[in-house]
């Protein structure tokens, strides 16, 4: 097996182990703080799974992920600081949807009225 191949069995390996005790912690804790986790528990497994279908990694790269610890909570702290643009998406998204039904439920009352 060629160094690379060996690498990349061993990243995938090494997020496993590391998702599989992040699902044991989790699932030791009380239902309430599960629930609150939730954003992290998705995070996680994205990353998780953003990781483990990626392919054709240069060495040096695989090299590198192999070597920090906790790599998927790592990733995930790092992503935490990141500016959460969807947020405001989404509450954009949301201003505008609620500006849409208020012109259609005018429309009605003016059909109505007239």
């Amino acid at each position: 097996m060629a160094d690379k191949e060996r690498m990349e069995k061993l990243l995938c390996e090494k997020i496993s182990r590391e998702l599989s005790g992040f699902k044991q912690e989790t699932l030791q804790k009380e239902k309430e703080e599960i629930y609150g986790m939730a954003y992290e528990i998705d995070s996680i497994i994205n990353l998780y799974e953003l990781l483990a279908e990626k392919r054709n990694y240069q060495e040096e790269v695989l090299e590198t992920l192999l070597v920090v610890p906790n790599l998927l909570a790592f990733l995930y702290q790092e992503w935490m600081s990141y500016e959460d643009y969807r947020r405001q998406d989404f509450v954009e998204y949301l201003a505008g949807e609620i500006r849409k039904m208020q012109d259609s439920r005018r429309k009605e009352q003016e059909v109505k009225s007239a």
